[in-house]
């Protein structure tokens, strides 16, 4: 028997709101495949396995069918297919849904489950390519959202999940040892990039909307929109790197923060929600040059940005090295939630409980820079940056198998200091371990494990780059109870 995980994205008091694996708003969470993945992979289940959400033209429902042994709603559709314009089909939650699956591959999940899944994720890349794409890597037809409207024209926010679901789908295609299909993605992923770049990057300074003449409503436009590089966030947490010239997105997330950051909020210009008040600091979702503000704006564009959203964002500051701008969004996101005025563990939204704040989860991961790669066997290559206070660091890190706690000391030009990762749950197989070290000598190393510091033998250390790096002749197996593994490095001998 096979169990499956049907959620609603939020709750009121006499009912739920968003129903069932809301696959638009399950796009920003990150909390449940990292603490429970095989929890998370029924969600994958539902979304492109036996749940038959996908219809036979590549179409993923944006909200579950339930009970799910009855007829998908889908099939009610003539010809199995439904306006391009409705929100029964979010394209932002299909996209995501291709790197939901990318990610689970990633925490861990089996060859035969991702065999599985697999073939209702190249159905819906196959509707991408073949037909919401022009045929140069970006669309401009409806885009229905989670903005419960559809976008038109081209436009970042879902030109660069487009995007990263072309490299994740690479990379799906490399697994499934189909180099023909891996390379038709990744040349798809090259056009778009440039073309994407190109047609929104025209001001110099941030990411814009290109309008379509012939369908102008529901526009972002000339705005500093929030949710723009939503895919350059997703990329960096599959590790894909960057999606779009990184100068650009430095720059857009840059203005964003100038444009959109509120020192308090006057509710009565909120809408059509009123979440801040004058006491509360924060962003709104999007922000237009005087003058520019369309008449027929984006839903909830004039929204204070909901937490889930400064997450997100904050998140993709820190890993923009854009530190300082992602630490003062969660200052603003955290006081508005302290207690005093509204419950902190009920960050709402369209309803109570809301799940998109857990895009939080990612924030650990963003801090430690902590970035893995797998190995023969289930051994990792493991690298941590911390990019919040290097030479003193101490934060949550998980992995496939394991979650612990990584501390890092070093002296401000990083030739000598220690870092340790210790094991809180699970097993941790290394191979090998870079760490921050650049100015470093690999002669003056020493690597032990436990806390009675039993020494490790290295088949080398090399400084390469930022990166000192160590390589283990076997992998090194740490736990709960022979961990911390502790690498030590001086500026005499060892």
């Amino acid at each position: 028997m096979v169990e499956f995980a049907a959620f609603r994205a939020g709750t009121r008091q006499t009912s739920g709101c968003c129903p069932l694996n809301c696959t638009h708003v399950w796009n920003y969470e990150q909390s449940l495949a990292n603490l429970w993945p095989v929890l998370e992979q029924t969600m994958r289940d539902v979304d492109l396995g036996a749940g038959q959400q996908v219809t036979p033209l590549g179409r993923l429902m944006s909200r579950t069918n339930v009970p799910l042994n009855l007829r998908p709603a889908w099939m009610y559709w003539e010809n199995y297919d439904t306006g391009l314009d409705q929100t029964s089909v979010c394209v932002d939650g299909e996209m995501g849904s291709v790197l939901k699956l990318y990610r689970e591959v990633r925490m861990g999940a089996s060859v035969d489950w991702f065999n599985q899944m697999w073939p209702n994720a190249k159905l819906i890349m196959a509707r991408w390519m073949n037909f919401n794409d022009q045929g140069d890597g970006t669309m401009k037809i409806a885009q229905p959202s989670t903005y419960d409207r559809p976008l038109y024209g081209v436009n970042t926010f879902i030109g660069s999940l487009y995007l990263c679901g072309l490299r994740a789908a690479e990379e799906m295609a490399k697994l499934d040892n189909d180099e023909d299909l891996a390379a038709k993605y990744h040349a798809r992923y090259e056009l778009g990039r440039t073309s994407l770049d190109t047609k929104c990057f025209i001001n110099g300074q941030w990411y814009t909307q290109q309008v379509d003449p012939e369908a102008q409503l529901q526009l972002v436009s000339t705005a500093t929109f929030v949710d723009c590089l939503l895919g350059q966030w997703w990329g960096y947490i599959l590790q894909l790197g960057d999606i779009l010239p990184r100068d650009h997105c430095q720059s857009t997330v840059q203005n964003i923060f100038a444009r959109n950051h509120r020192d308090s909020f006057i509710p009565a210009t909120q809408s059509p929600r009123k979440f801040y008040d004058q006491r509360d600091s924060g962003m709104v979702i999007a922000a237009w040059p005087e003058g520019d503000l369309p008449a027929d704006r984006l839903r909830y564009s004039t929204e204070c940005a909901w937490t889930g959203l400064s997450h997100y964002f904050a998140g993709l500051c820190i890993y923009l090295d854009q530190v300082d701008i992602g630490l003062e969004i969660l200052k603003n996101a955290r006081y508005c939630y302290d207690g005093t005025r509204r419950n902190p563990w009920n960050e709402i939204e369209c309803g109570d409980h809301y799940s998109r704040p857990m895009s939080a989860f990612q924030l650990f991961a963003a801090a430690s820079g902590i970035t893995w790669t797998q190995l023969l066997g289930e051994a990792l290559q493991v690298t941590f940056k911390p990019r919040i206070g290097p030479t003193n660091f101490q934060g949550f890190y998980n992995l496939p198998g394991c979650w612990g706690q990584y501390t890092q000391t070093a002296s401000l030009d990083f030739m000598s200091g220690q870092a340790s990762i210790s094991i809180g749950w699970g097993t941790l197989g290394i191979s090998q371990l870079w760490v921050p070290f650049q100015n470093g000598d690999s002669e003056k190393i020493t690597v032990t494990t436990g806390s009675e510091g039993k020494l490790v033998v290295l088949e080398r250390a090399e400084v390469v780059g930022e990166y000192l790096k160590l390589y283990f002749p076997q992998p090194v197996s740490i736990n709960v109870v022979t961990s911390p593994l502790t690498v030590k490095l001086t500026t005499t001998p060892p």
